[in-house]
C-alpha cells in the first residue's frame, strides 16, 4: 500500500469524497430523518430511531460485528446532539468526513470494514480486537465507545442533562 509525502495528493483527494460521503449520511439522518421523527413522536424517539437507521446501514459492511453497530448508532446518537447543540448540521457533517478520512487515509486503519486506499501513515494497532476494533477498524472497539461516551456525556453535561434545551437544527 502506498504511503508517506507520496500520497499527500491523493488521500487529499479521497478527503473530497468523504466529504460527500460523510454531509450525505447526515443530511439523511440528522437533517432530514431526525427532525421528522421528532416532530411526529419525540426528540428522544427522533435521535434513538435515526441513529439506529444510521447504524443498521453499516450494518452489512465488510467485518461488521455487533459491538460494531452499537458503536456506530452510539455515534450516531452524539452526531445528532452535537448538531442539536450547535443548531447546525455543518459541525456534524465536517467531523464525521474528517473522522473517517483521519482514520484511513490518515493512519491507515480500516473505515467501518472498509481498505480505503493510500495512507500517510501505516499505524498498526495492537491488542484484542475487542479493544482496538479487529477487522471493523477502530469503530468496532471498546476504546471507540469509551470516547463516543464522553463526547455524548460532555454536551449532556454541558446542556445541564436537558435534551430539550438543544437547539433545532439549521442548514
Amino acid at each position: 500500500m502506498l504511503q508517506g509525502i507520496k500520497v499527500l495528493f491523493p488521500t487529499h483527494v479521497l478527503l473530497s469524497g468523504f466529504v460527500i460521503q460523510g454531509a450525505t449520511e447526515e443530511i439523511l439522518c440528522r437533517g432530514w430523518l431526525m427532525p421528522i421523527l421528532s416532530a411526529r413522536y419525540n426528540l428522544s424517539v427522533g435521535v434513538f430511531l435515526s441513529s439506529s437507521l444510521f447504524g443498521m446501514l453499516h450494518a452489512f459492511n465488510q467485518n461488521v460485528t455487533v459491538f460494531a453497530v452499537i458503536n456506530i448508532i452510539l455515534v450516531g446518537v452524539f452526531f445528532s446532539l452535537f448538531a442539536l447543540r450547535q443548531g447546525s448540521l455543518w459541525g456534524a457533517c465536517a467531523l464525521h468526513s474528517v473522522w473517517n478520512w483521519l482514520q484511513g487515509n490518515f493512519f491507515g486503519f480500516q473505515v467501518s470494514g472498509q481498505d480505503v486506499g493510500p495512507t500517510i501513515m501505516n499505524l498498526k494497532e495492537i491488542g484484542p480486537d475487542w479493544i482496538k476494533g479487529g477487522a471493523f477498524g477502530p469503530e468496532g472497539g471498546s476504546v471507540c465507545s469509551l470516547v463516543i461516551c464522553i463526547g455524548i456525556g460532555t454536551i449532556l453535561y454541558l446542556n445541564g442533562n436537558d435534551i430539550k434545551k438543544i437547539k433545532s437544527i439549521q442548514l
